[in-house]
């Protein structure tokens, strides 16, 4: 390809980038990519074949920019695992925001904008990662942790990351009052590792988090704890008080 075709292609996916992470596959016009990078629609077409090849090439973009991940550097598999869940939430931090920001408001978009046909997906460019998050998180628990703890902790630290990068870079209005004068990108990473390592450090020491399989092999349910019980796991060394119900108020 001609150095003036890679600088047209590589402004024309530039602009995609941004307008399919604003609006949308749905709400996202080809003709309002070309008025952003300054082309005409055949350009479109002849670099990636219209919106959908276009589109396809947009979350390939996203998926390359999150494939730096630890996982190829040896020295982190050499780390405790709380030393690999904080490494790995900073990293996907820096890989979430700045320059890369757009990545996590597709990412959210996923979560709601339905496209029919085997598209591409940013969800496929974090596989490395959630293994990575996985592997610290069942360390940390131990070998009684079930699944679908290990994957609702795993799913926790990820959605923290996407939306601390979200709220610092563009908070919605909803949101805007409460998101004043949020502190820069490292004390949000230093923040969210500090809440993950706390809740797992917690469900490690909880029978709330054990496998129902785990113990002598048999697969009883998990008894329910009472409501006691649950609010000493949760919030250990506090005794939470609920006022008694008064006689004819629901």
């Amino acid at each position: 390809m001609k150095p003036r075709s890679k600088r047209v292609r590589k402004r024309v996916l530039e602009a995609a980038c941004q307008l399919f992470a604003e609006r949308g596959f749905h709400g996202t016009h080809i003709r309002d990519v070309c008025k952003s990078a300054g082309v005409n629609i055949a350009s479109v077409c002849y670099y990636f074949r219209g919106k959908e090849g276009l589109f396809d090439a947009v979350t390939s973009e996203a998926c390359q920019t999150l494939a730096r991940t630890l996982k190829r550097d040896a020295t982190v598999q050499k780390m405790n695992p709380d030393e690999r869940l904080q490494a790995e939430i900073k990293s996907l931090f820096e890989r979430l925001s700045g320059n890369s920001e757009w990545i996590a408001r597709l990412a959210a978009r996923e979560l709601f904008d339905r496209i029919e046909g085997n598209h591409g997906s940013v969800g496929a460019g974090l596989g490395d990662d959630i293994a990575i998050v996985e592997g610290a998180i069942r360390d940390l628990l131990g070998p009684k942790a079930n699944r679908d703890t290990i994957r609702m902790h795993a799913l926790s630290v990820l959605g923290q990351c996407v939306f601390w990068c979200l709220v610092r870079e563009k908070a919605p209005k909803i949101l805007s009052k409460f998101c004043e004068g949020l502190p820069n990108q490292r004390a949000l990473a230093e923040h969210a590792v500090r809440f993950s390592l706390d809740a797992v450090t917690r469900g490690s020491k909880s029978h709330l988090f054990t496998s129902p399989s785990a113990v002598g092999g048999k697969s009883n349910p998990t008894l329910k704890p009472s409501p006691r019980q649950f609010r000493k796991t949760i919030y250990p060394g506090i005794d939470l008080q609920i006022p008694a119900r008064k006689e004819g108020v629901p």
